[in-house]
Protein backbone atom coordinates (compact mmCIF):
# COMPACT_ATOMS: atom_id res chain seq x y z
CA UNK A 1 0.00 0.00 0.00
CA UNK A 2 0.91 3.51 -0.83
CA UNK A 3 1.20 6.70 1.86
CA UNK A 4 -0.05 9.62 0.56
CA UNK A 5 0.71 12.82 2.65
CA UNK A 6 -2.80 15.09 1.94
CA UNK A 7 -3.32 17.63 4.96
CA UNK A 8 -1.58 15.86 7.73
CA UNK A 9 -3.44 12.52 7.03
CA UNK A 10 -1.82 9.37 5.00
CA UNK A 11 -4.14 6.94 3.29
CA UNK A 12 -3.35 3.70 1.59
CA UNK A 13 -3.98 3.05 -1.68
CA UNK A 14 -1.72 -0.22 -3.25
CA UNK A 15 -0.77 -3.36 -1.17
CA UNK A 16 2.61 -4.64 -0.61
CA UNK A 17 4.64 -6.21 2.23
CA UNK A 18 5.77 -3.15 3.77
CA UNK A 19 3.27 -0.01 3.50
CA UNK A 20 5.61 2.58 1.96
CA UNK A 21 7.60 4.92 4.01
CA UNK A 22 5.91 8.30 5.18
CA UNK A 23 8.46 11.19 6.08
CA UNK A 24 7.33 13.46 8.57
CA UNK A 25 8.39 16.93 7.03
CA UNK A 26 7.19 18.86 10.43
CA UNK A 27 8.22 17.88 13.81
CA UNK A 28 5.95 17.03 16.54
CA UNK A 29 3.40 15.04 18.78
CA UNK A 30 1.88 12.42 15.98
CA UNK A 31 -0.96 10.20 16.72
CA UNK A 32 -1.38 6.59 14.30
CA UNK A 33 -3.92 3.88 14.26
CA UNK A 34 -4.26 1.15 12.07
CA UNK A 35 -6.61 -1.76 11.59
CA UNK A 36 -6.87 -4.61 9.54
CA UNK A 37 -9.31 -7.37 8.96
CA UNK A 38 -8.14 -10.82 7.68
CA UNK A 39 -9.90 -13.11 5.49
CA UNK A 40 -12.36 -15.45 6.77
CA UNK A 41 -10.54 -18.33 9.51
CA UNK A 42 -6.93 -16.53 8.79
CA UNK A 43 -4.63 -14.40 10.71
CA UNK A 44 -3.00 -10.98 10.61
CA UNK A 45 -0.43 -9.68 12.02
CA UNK A 46 0.88 -5.86 11.16
CA UNK A 47 4.16 -4.29 12.99
CA UNK A 48 4.56 -0.21 13.59
CA UNK A 49 7.87 1.27 12.94
CA UNK A 50 9.23 4.38 13.52
CA UNK A 51 12.40 4.92 12.26
CA UNK A 52 13.00 1.05 11.78
CA UNK A 53 12.44 0.99 15.27
CA UNK A 54 9.57 -1.78 15.93
CA UNK A 55 6.76 0.47 18.21
CA UNK A 56 3.86 -2.18 18.66
CA UNK A 57 1.31 -4.64 16.20
CA UNK A 58 -1.87 -6.06 15.81
CA UNK A 59 -2.99 -9.08 15.62
CA UNK A 60 -6.56 -10.03 14.14
CA UNK A 61 -7.84 -13.79 13.88
CA UNK A 62 -11.22 -15.77 14.16
CA UNK A 63 -11.81 -19.09 13.85
CA UNK A 64 -14.14 -19.39 10.90
CA UNK A 65 -14.78 -15.78 10.52
CA UNK A 66 -13.21 -12.13 9.92
CA UNK A 67 -10.56 -11.52 12.02
CA UNK A 68 -10.47 -7.56 13.16
CA UNK A 69 -7.37 -6.26 14.75
CA UNK A 70 -6.28 -2.70 15.68
CA UNK A 71 -3.73 -0.75 17.36
CA UNK A 72 -2.73 2.92 17.83
CA UNK A 73 0.70 4.94 18.59
CA UNK A 74 1.33 8.58 19.96
CA UNK A 75 4.93 9.37 18.97
CA UNK A 76 7.11 12.13 18.91
CA UNK A 77 8.40 13.06 15.45
CA UNK A 78 11.28 15.17 13.99
CA UNK A 79 11.17 16.11 10.72
CA UNK A 80 12.53 13.38 8.13
CA UNK A 81 11.50 10.87 10.46
CA UNK A 82 9.42 7.31 8.73
CA UNK A 83 6.72 5.67 9.60
CA UNK A 84 6.00 2.35 8.46
CA UNK A 85 3.70 -0.65 8.77
CA UNK A 86 4.88 -3.69 7.98
CA UNK A 87 3.60 -7.49 6.98
CA UNK A 88 6.43 -9.23 5.76
CA UNK A 89 7.77 -11.21 8.50
CA UNK A 90 4.46 -12.87 9.40
CA UNK A 91 1.84 -14.51 7.13
CA UNK A 92 -1.11 -12.13 6.82
CA UNK A 93 -4.35 -12.75 4.54
CA UNK A 94 -5.87 -8.89 4.53
CA UNK A 95 -9.55 -8.83 3.44
CA UNK A 96 -10.39 -6.32 1.00
CA UNK A 97 -10.08 -4.81 -2.44
CA UNK A 98 -9.97 -1.90 -4.20
CA UNK A 99 -13.32 -1.13 -3.86
CA UNK A 100 -13.48 -2.61 -0.12
CA UNK A 101 -11.09 -1.42 2.26
CA UNK A 102 -10.92 -3.05 5.38
CA UNK A 103 -7.64 -2.25 6.06
CA UNK A 104 -6.02 1.67 7.24
CA UNK A 105 -3.47 3.34 8.23
CA UNK A 106 -3.71 6.86 9.22
CA UNK A 107 -1.70 9.65 10.84
CA UNK A 108 -1.71 13.14 12.11
CA UNK A 109 -0.24 15.92 13.78
CA UNK A 110 -1.75 16.64 17.36
CA UNK A 111 0.61 19.35 18.17
CA UNK A 112 3.83 20.62 16.31
CA UNK A 113 6.78 21.09 18.82
CA UNK A 114 9.78 23.54 18.01
CA UNK A 115 13.03 21.81 17.61
CA UNK A 116 14.71 24.08 20.33
CA UNK A 117 12.36 22.95 23.00
CA UNK A 118 12.12 18.97 23.60
CA UNK A 119 9.60 17.58 25.61
CA UNK A 120 10.11 16.58 29.12
CA UNK A 121 7.30 15.41 31.59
Amino acid sequence: MKLHPTARKWCLTEFSSIWDKTLTSVGGIYAFHYHALTQQGQEAWVELYHNYIYVNSLYGHTSGSYGPGSNSAVLELVAGDTVYLDIKHHDSFLYGGGDEVYSTFSGYLLSPIDSHHPVVG
